[in-house]
């Protein structure tokens, strides 16, 4: 099994159990820690009607809680399943006028340069291997604008599922998964991002870091 066939069965499990609880509260209740830090501390002075872009969006609850920001959003996931699950939320939600939803590799996507103002990646990043970072980074180097928000949520190591000495990665039922430590997410981000706030949190066995970096460069003016 393809780890894209591996991530589709997932969130098809997922939809047949969830179906009948995806309701508001539980859209409210999963939003990570890195949106809230940014909502809390850097939402003020972007207009309404900024445009963001939500990577690996899965059920949406991050774009919809975007969109009741004012937000306009697109959000991309590859798996038809999740974009289902995704579709229904937003349209609970009564936010579907403010959402794009878009089947795609978070790899393969084109825009035109800096046409967003908020970057958002919660729980995706890390499953991207290693040797596509180049493509992740430039890409996100391109699409974001100069002064905008990149936000992310990402596995760490520490957790109890993290038990892993001889290598930072894992390899399930065909999923890449790789656990970063704090210098990793500096180095990382070094060079394109000005980081503006990193926490650790632990939920249940896992340890996430949460991320909120505003890319370098003047801001235009209007």
């Amino acid at each position: 099994m393809s780890i894209k066939d591996s991530y589709e069965k997932g969130w098809e499990t997922y939809e047949s159990i969830h179906r009948l609880h995806l309701k508001q509260d539980f859209i409210n209740k999963d939003i990570s820690l890195s949106l809230r830090l940014f909502f809390s501390h850097f939402l003020k002075g972007l207009i309404k009607g900024s445009l963001a872009l939500d990577l690996g969006c899965g059920p949406a609850q991050h774009a919809i809680a975007l969109a009741k920001k004012g937000f306009r959003v697109l959000a991309v996931d590859y798996a038809p399943s999740a974009l289902k699950l995704a579709r229904s939320a937003a349209r609970q939600a009564g936010v579907m006028h403010r959402v794009v939803f878009v089947c795609k590799d978070i790899l393969e996507l084109r825009f035109e340069k800096e046409i967003f103002d908020v970057i958002i990646d919660s729980m995706c990043f890390h499953h991207v291997r290693k040797k596509d970072w180049k493509v992740y980074w430039e890409n996100l180097g391109c699409f974001l604008k100069r002064g905008g928000y990149y936000i992310l949520s990402a596995f760490s190591r520490g957790g109890k599922y993290c038990k892993i000495r001889e290598r930072c990665w894992t390899l399930r039922y065909g999923q890449y998964s790789r656990f970063f430590a704090k210098k990793d997410i500096f180095r990382l981000l070094k060079g394109q991002f000005d980081v503006l706030v990193l926490r650790k949190e632990y939920r249940g066995g896992w340890a996430l870091w949460h991320c909120v970096a505003r890319r370098r460069g003047t801001v235009p003016s209007a």
